[in-house]
């Protein structure tokens, strides 16, 4: 009896524990649990939304073009002066994980690429010259990505993004062959693949394989698999969600 009720306390105390991940609070430094270590993007986004954008609303203009410049700069050259990379995600700086900050600078530098696309700055210069940027700054970040360029460093290579992305959003930009179905669906399922790799990595070590191929494959299928689960629950929770909200506002005009 002193067992299981000793149990029950222990799972009772997990539960507890995992409050705070499960409403993604664990970047603000309450944490228990790491349940697939890179939902902690999630966390350090919402969270920083959720400071960010009251200031966003109310002062529109100032928020746009003077304090999220500051902001990235600043942030940014924290970052760089502390560890150099902005893969140091769960040092604590004594009022935050480092994840918080990466979040707000990556956040105001999304913001500046918006203002930038807004002014159109990028459609004053000519097309072809914005192709040979586009596809330049996108070819060296992938090669950066793949490890086959190793001298550009994390902070550059987030600058040459904030100059490449608000090109693509032009209408001179190259890659509008890319709006299509297929794509849309590689979008859709890449942040699930994202989020369930290593949770994949963590259940299959335990088992031995005839062959590095063998592995790769059978790893390929699972973090697919996987991904293609959490869509359909998403998706389908969603349209119960919608569902939902349809009857309710039904429901308080018929009251009405």
């Amino acid at each position: 009896v002193f067992d299981q009720h000793l149990g029950i306390r222990t799972g009772f105390s997990f539960f507890c524990s995992t409050i705070p991940d499960l409403l993604m609070l664990q970047m603000g430094g309450i944490s228990g649990l790491s349940l697939l270590r890179y939902e902690w993007y999630i966390s350090a986004m919402l969270i920083v939304m959720f400071l960010l954008t009251p200031l966003a609303i109310r002062y529109r203009k100032a928020f746009l073009y003077y304090f999220c410049p500051i902001l990235f700069l600043a942030i940014t050259g924290w970052l760089f002066a502390q560890s150099h990379s902005l893969n140091v995600v769960r040092e604590w700086t004594g009022l935050c994980y480092e994840a918080l900050l990466r979040a707000t600078a990556e956040l105001a530098l999304g913001c500046i690429c918006y203002a930038i696309w807004e002014n159109k700055f990028w459609e004053k210069l000519p097309k072809a010259l914005l192709l040979l940027i586009e596809w330049g700054i996108y070819t060296i970040v992938f090669l950066y990505s793949c490890k086959l360029f190793t001298g550009l460093g994390d902070f550059f290579a987030l600058f040459l993004l904030g100059i490449a992305v608000p090109i693509s959003f032009t209408d001179k930009a190259s890659l509008g062959f890319l709006n299509n179905r297929v794509v849309y669906f590689l979008g859709k399922i890449s942040f699930p693949i994202y989020l369930s790799q290593l949770l994949v990595i963590e259940i299959i070590k335990e088992y031995d394989f005839d062959s590095p191929t063998l592995h790769t494959l059978v790893y390929i299928g699972c973090v697919i698999s996987a991904a293609l689960i959490c869509m359909l629950v998403t998706d389908n929770l969603l349209r119960l969600f919608r569902h939902l909200r349809t009857k309710l506002n039904n429901r308080k005009e018929d009251v009405s």
